[in-house]
């Protein structure tokens, strides 16, 4: 059995979802919590009901998302149409354009048919989710991008500061939640569509790209448990969001592990470590104290007393990671190695007769 059919296997098992699909205040439809979840625990865990390669050419994308969908059962045909579709009238028209005409056995669609097929594309493009991103083929060409529907994930509305995080896997084809902070029996949950941008940012980009305007506790005012009204959280939120964004990117430029000023890039480092980690965004908070930790071995090598900081760094790493991802999952997997080494690196270095010297006059 090779390791992707283990995984299906163990995900599989584990499906034993918490929770309920049912009609919001705000949005539709919505998923809720049937038990109390801490952060870490896993919410959802569900197969990729329709799942397509993206063609260059859209027709072919279309054909291959129509044929996808009759193999569904009729009930998942009946749960996949209930989903919601953002109605573009210039897409309307242009694939009413494109399925009115003879197919390519030279038969030809009903008029039933082609609405249905027209709402099954608008579903997809409103619903799914990116299965992995673009990998490469056995011969070094850029593979198609794969994307799916899941019929309950999909249901999964938007907020500024959600209370999951969730990763893909491309192969088996799963999407996994957890809670990314302590989720209350009862409480809608919600991912972030797009974290990055200030408030207004956030709600054009929403209004634009599905025609929905977020009224989350970041962007309206909320009222507590006493009726009262509490500001929206917009104003710490956003300045946080920016100033995570221009970290990230202003350490992506960079690219040198050991630039001249070494103070200065560390105190870059733990700057964007500091903000994710505030913000809660697991996920990003994993990679930013892996980098830190990269960082302080590299200095490490370079002849300073870091090892320690190092581990600690890739131990704050783990933590995060583990609340997006499963023990399975690859980023864990070589985070614990990685971990691991520097745990030998570090008895080493501390076993040396100056440093147990250095230790004891401490």
């Amino acid at each position: 059995m090779n390791q992707d059919s283990q995984m299906a296997d163990v995900l599989e098992s584990t499906a034993d979802n918490s929770v309920s699909v049912k009609a919001t205040m705000r949005c539709g439809k919505g998923c809720f919590a049937l038990t109390d979840v801490k952060a870490g625990g896993r919410v959802l865990v569900e197969k990729c009901h329709m799942w397509i390669h993206e063609y260059e050419d859209a027709i072919d994308t279309l054909n291959e998302l129509i044929r996808h969908f009759e193999e569904l059962s009729n009930e998942d045909q009946k749960r996949y149409l209930s989903l919601y579709p953002r109605l573009r009238p210039d897409r309307i028209t242009q694939l009413h354009r494109i399925l009115s005409g003879p197919l390519s056995d030279g038969t030809q669609l009903a008029p039933d048919e082609i609405d249905t097929y027209i709402r099954v594309e608008l579903i997809y493009q409103t619903n799914a989710f990116e299965m992995g991103g673009r990998k490469l083929n056995e011969d070094g060409t850029i593979a198609r991008p794969i994307s799916g529907v899941f019929l309950t994930a999909s249901r999964l509305n938007h907020c500024c500061d959600p209370n999951l995080s969730y990763s893909t896997h491309m192969k088996p084809g799963f999407i996994v939640c957890t809670a990314a902070k302590d989720i209350k029996k009862g409480d809608e949950l919600t991912i972030s569509y797009n974290p990055y941008g200030t408030r207004h940012d956030r709600r054009e980009w929403l209004r634009t790209d599905y025609d929905i305007a977020c009224r989350c506790s970041v962007c309206r005012p909320q009222r507590d448990q006493n009726g009262n009204i509490v500001p929206p959280r917009s104003g710490w939120f956003d300045g946080d969001a920016m100033e995570a964004n221009r970290l990230e990117v202003q350490f992506s430029q960079n690219g040198a592990w050991m630039p001249q000023d070494l103070k200065r890039f560390r105190e870059d480092l733990e700057d964007r470590d500091r903000v994710l980690s505030s913000l809660e965004w697991r996920a990003n908070h994993f990679f930013s104290a892996s980098d830190l930790s990269v960082f302080e071995e590299a200095c490490y090598l370079q002849g300073q007393d870091t090892i320690a900081a190092a581990q600690r760094h890739q131990e704050r790493a783990i933590e995060s990671g583990r609340k997006v991802w499963e023990e399975q999952d690859t980023l864990i997997a070589n985070g614990l190695d990685r971990l691991a080494s520097l745990k030998r690196r570090r008895a080493i270095y501390e076993a040396l007769p100056e440093n147990r010297a250095a230790k004891k006059t401490a």
